[in-house]
């Protein structure tokens, strides 16, 4: 018995091609399952039998699949043959496929010819499920050699960028189990935010600009005559879109075009609400630069609307990209979102004083107080807006740079409570300017450090401390719950009503006198009568 043996490595990993002569087995034995490791829910795998095969024992034999004859007979050499001596010349021609770039081609090629040719267009997939998780099997497969092709995977570069890939991978099915691993992936994004570092999580004022960056790669756009690549951007309402900065496709720098019939290497961009969209015009003309990174800047301002505190001013992107060569048009889908928090601070003031200077617990609010806040340096002030609920928050340079702009006095309420929020992470200084009637304006400022943790891996505000120094006393209060703000207490004192030389205290004086002197003549009385008797 004849025995050949061929090792064919492509994209999923090891192949094995074995040709022999032996008895064949019964169908219902020739079937495996395939397990493919790397897919992604909702995700569609098809399969395509390019031979068929019969097995007995170690011994393999593969015969062509009449629906593939047309693609081999394209092929150098392949001219006039038929039946079993094309069957035999296309075994030999894939097995001796050596090298790993030309089982990737080879791979490539046939899912070119699959969804472009008029003929690949009518072969239907041998199997074709959809994944639920981030691994698949596919039962009751016939023995056979197969194209597995993820559809709509396109991101096919390895890190060196060196060798591209197929998104289609090859496979032979001769025993009960296989299991492949994904070199494919799909079209993704991600986005971060361009602070002397990049991150996916920020700390600002209100007014502040932040710069976002999104990225990608150029896919394989194998066997599509156009194909879709957008980047959706939606902000939160707390951010408000700024412009572009900057669009490139590796070195090369596109220009927006917002015309009906835009030009190559272009851009438009369409806004809508709080979503921006960023379209890149006759995208397929890139299909020879797969790999190449793709990256987007764009600025945004954190405006009043936005949330503090625990709470993030969420901002996600998403690509949209083709899916099906067969239908580039309509068949589009988008990627999972990247997801960057944008986050600013506040804290609540509370002031009061004690009824009972011995009870620490008889805490009465205190209305009135004035405040104004200022940076570490303590000459910087903070340009302030107020607003409904006794709260006030940081102004926007816009707002503060109107004609007739005045900053707010921070003025506590009746509750004696007042918040301020929009503010960035650091240290500030808060001076009264004036204490309610009756009771005795601090010293000295309020120093208030904001101090965020965030996660080390996933990037996400975990907590944030504020410590609070009044006098040589500090304090720090940590806040994780998102609905909570740190509360400040700053006590007010009363004073005492200081002596005068006048009124009351000359009558009370002289009073006090005339007692004395009264008792001192009732004991020289008494005296004299004692000495005269």
């Amino acid at each position: 018995m004849k025995r050949i043996f061929a090792s064919f490595m492509a994209v999923a990993g090891a192949l094995f091609m074995v040709l022999g002569v032996g008895k064949p087995i019964t169908a219902a034995d020739g079937q495996g399952s395939l397990t493919i490791n790397g897919t992604k829910d909702g995700k569609t795998v098809e399969l395509y039998q390019l031979f068929s095969a019969t097995k007995s024992g170690d011994n393999v034999a593969y015969t062509l699949n009449t629906d593939f004859e047309e693609y081999f007979l394209t092929l150098p050499g392949f001219t006039g043959k038929a039946d079993d001596a094309l069957s035999t010349a296309a075994y030999d021609y894939v097995s001796g496929l050596n090298e790993d770039t030309a089982k990737v081609d080879f791979a490539k090629n046939v899912l070119n010819w699959l969804v472009t040719t008029e003929k690949g267009k009518t072969i239907n997939p041998t199997k074709s499920e959809t994944a639920n998780a981030d691994s698949l099997t596919i039962a009751d497969i016939s023995y056979g050699y197969y194209l597995v092709y993820p559809k709509g995977a396109a991101d096919t570069v390895n890190g060196t960028n060196e060798l591209v890939k197929s998104p289609a991978m090859l496979v032979s099915i001769h025993k009960t189990e296989t299991t492949i691993n994904m070199k494919s992936t799909y079209p993704t994004v991600d986005k971060v935010i361009v602070d002397g570092n990049t991150n996916i999580a920020k700390d600002a004022n209100i007014g502040d600009t932040v710069t976002f960056k999104l990225t990608s790669v150029v896919p394989d756009m194998t066997g599509y005559s156009s194909y879709t690549f957008n980047f959706k951007d939606t902000l939160s309402e707390g951010l408000t879109f700024g412009e572009i900065s900057s669009v490139k496709i590796g070195e090369k720098i596109l220009t927006e075009d917002n015309t009906d019939t835009p030009k190559e290497d272009t851009y438009t961009l369409t806004k809508n609400g709080q979503s921006i969209t960023i379209t890149f015009n006759n995208f397929i003309s890139n299909k020879d630069s797969v790999g190449v990174s793709i990256e987007v800047t764009y600025t945004a301002i954190l405006n009043e609307k936005a949330v503090s505190g625990m709470n993030p001013n969420s901002n996600s992107a998403t690509v949209e990209y083709s899916n099906d060569p067969s239908n580039p048009a309509t068949g589009t889908e988008d990627s999972e979102p990247s997801v960057v928090d944008v986050h600013t601070f506040d804290f609540t003031i509370y002031k009061y004083y004690l009824t009972d200077t011995n009870d620490a617990e008889s805490k009465t609010p205190l209305a009135g107080a004035q405040f104004e806040l200022y940076k570490a340096d303590g000459t910087s002030k903070i340009n302030l807006i107020a607003f409904t609920g006794g709260n006030y928050r940081q102004a926007t340079s816009e707002e503060a740079n109107k004609e007739g702009f005045t900053s707010a006095v921070i003025t506590s309420d009746d509750d004696g409570k007042v918040k301020i929020s929009g503010l960035d992470a650091g240290t500030y200084k808060l001076k009264e300017i004036k204490a309610p009637d009756g009771y005795n304006k601090l010293v000295g400022d309020v120093t208030i450090k904001i101090a965020p943790t965030y996660n080390t891996s996933t990037q996400k505000l975990e907590k944030v401390d504020v410590t609070y120094t009044i006098g040589d006393q500090s304090k720090t209060i940590t806040i994780t719950n998102k609905d909570a703000s740190p509360e400040i207490p700053i006590e007010n004192k009363s004073g005492s009503v200081l002596p005068d030389t006048g009124g009351n205290g000359t009558i009370m004086f002289t009073i006090v006198g005339v007692g004395i002197l009264a008792v001192m003549i009732s004991c020289s009385a008494i005296s004299r009568k004692r000495r005269r008797a």
